[in-house]
């Protein structure tokens, strides 16, 4: 019985909202969607087949599923410990817009009873959350012409996964998938050589920063790059002159889970190696491109540099200068879990710990 009360309840809500005068269904069908601008660390999914659509995703979250044939217009994306199920799809349909939310609540409520939430529904939009067999469902779909819709369906195990919640406030916010609508902000991208980068920071920063010490990093970044390096011996500025891959963008945030090992006074000991022969390094970009900080480690040699030279990571106790075994281990966590398959060779991460 509760579960008729349920679906009542939601009928009736639906109700008062389809008693809305004709007119103001009206206007609401002119207005132009406001220009919706997706954050950092998001990328467009733009579908040409079918029904044309843009969708943002997580992009460090989840990959394209390409092990099956899917419909013209469906994607599959999947997240890289396989806990979370994303699709976005374009499709025709042969009933009423407002008849379809209807069916979704007769055909849910007769599995998931009270576990079935409608979050919102109007005109040309509605979401809905359901459970099934220990997963939670969170589904939107907006109207995109009378016999079109556009779906977005998440499935996932953690009730309280970060990665969810915030793909899903996103998804809560936009109010039509078209690509003429969405903003894409682009993290900026270098363009300028190794040589040129450094030969930048020495006119820009190199000056500025003997005159005044700063701590490492000095300041927030525009654009945080990681590299490969091929470094043996004594390599001046390795960060630039001996670099072997292209590179690939971080956020702020990985590199603070990599700064808190560095900073941590237990993250060293007093046995030390006298070679430096760093295989990665770190750059810090401003908004025009030129770098400001940067850093290079070796984990063979149980250290690490950053430059200029009275730019350091504070460590409270300077007698333990080289990182212990402990925390190479947790340095080569990060790098293998975070940030490999970014233009990164497996010799790194076979370095000796």
């Amino acid at each position: 019985m509760k579960k008729y009360w349920f679906k009542i309840s939601l009928l009736f809500l639906f109700g008062i909202w389809a008693c809305h005068p004709a007119q103001e269904e009206k206007q609401e069908d002119e207005t132009t969607p406001e220009p919706f601008e997706i954050p950092e660390g998001f990328e467009l999914l733009k579908n040409i087949e079918m029904i044309p659509f843009c969708l943002p995703f997580p992009e460090k979250v989840f990959k394209r599923d390409f092990s099956k044939p899917y419909p013209k217009g469906k994607h599959v994306l999947l997240s890289s410990d396989g806990n979370i199920n994303l699709i976005f799809e374009g499709t025709f349909i042969d009933v009423p817009f407002d008849n379809l939310f209807e069916k979704y609540l007769d055909d849910l409520s007769e599995i998931t009873a009270d576990k079935l939430r409608a979050e919102e529904f109007s005109k040309n939009q509605f979401k809905l959350s359901w459970e099934k067999d220990g997963s939670i469902i969170w589904l939107k779909k907006w109207r995109v012409d009378d016999n079109e819709v556009v779906t977005a369906r998440i499935e996932y195990s953690k009730a309280k996964d970060k990665r969810v919640n915030e793909l899903i406030a996103l998804l809560s916010k936009l109010d039509f998938p078209s690509c003429e609508y969405i903003i894409e902000n682009k993290i900026p991208e270098v363009v300028m050589t190794p040589k040129e980068e450094l030969a930048e920071f020495k006119n820009k920063y190199e000056s500025k920063w003997k005159e005044k010490p700063q701590a490492f990093p000095s300041k927030e970044a525009s654009i945080i790059k990681i590299y490969e390096l091929d470094c043996e011996g004594d390599c001046d500025r390795a960060e630039f002159t001996h670099r072997v891959s292209k590179g690939e963008n971080i956020d702020a945030e990985e590199l603070n889970d990599f700064l808190d090992i560095l900073k941590n006074p237990d993250s060293y000991s007093e046995s030390g190696a006298a070679c430096y022969s760093p295989k990665f390094g770190i750059v810090l970009y401003d908004a025009e491109g030129v770098p400001f900080d940067f850093m290079s480690l070796c984990l063979d040699c149980n250290n690490y540099q950053t430059y200029p030279d009275n730019i350091d990571v504070e460590i409270k106790d300077e007698t333990k200068y080289a990182l212990s075994r402990d925390a190479r281990r947790k340095l080569r966590n990060i790098l293998e879990i975070k940030w490999s398959g970014r233009n990164l060779t497996t010799s790194f991460f076979s370095l000796a710990i």
